[in-house]
C-alpha cells in the first residue's frame, strides 16, 4: 500500500498539515469527541465561516472524499 509522509494518502496528509497550521480549524478538532461523519461537516463549515474559502478551493469533490476521516481522528487522539 503506497502511503504519503506516513499517512494513508496525500488528501489526509494534506487535511491534517492544514489542521495543524490554521488556528480557526485546530480549535474545531483539536478536542473533536464525536464521529468523522460530524467532524468532516463540522470542518466544511469552520473552514467557510472562518476563512471565507470554500472546501472546493483546496480539495476537488474526489479528494475531499479520499480523505481516511478515522485517520485523521486517531491522528489527534496521538497527539
Amino acid at each position: 500500500m503506497e502511503t504519503y509522509n506516513g499517512y494513508t494518502n496525500y488528501e489526509t496528509w494534506k487535511l491534517c498539515l492544514n489542521l495543524d497550521n490554521d488556528e480557526g480549524l485546530y480549535e474545531t478538532y483539536k478536542n473533536y469527541d464525536g464521529n468523522y461523519t460530524q467532524l468532516k461537516e463540522s470542518l466544511e463549515s469552520t473552514f467557510e465561516v472562518n476563512n471565507g474559502y470554500k472546501i472546493e478551493d483546496f480539495w476537488s469533490y474526489n479528494e475531499w472524499n479520499e480523505i481516511d476521516w478515522i485517520e485523521v481522528l486517531e491522528t489527534r487522539k496521538e497527539d
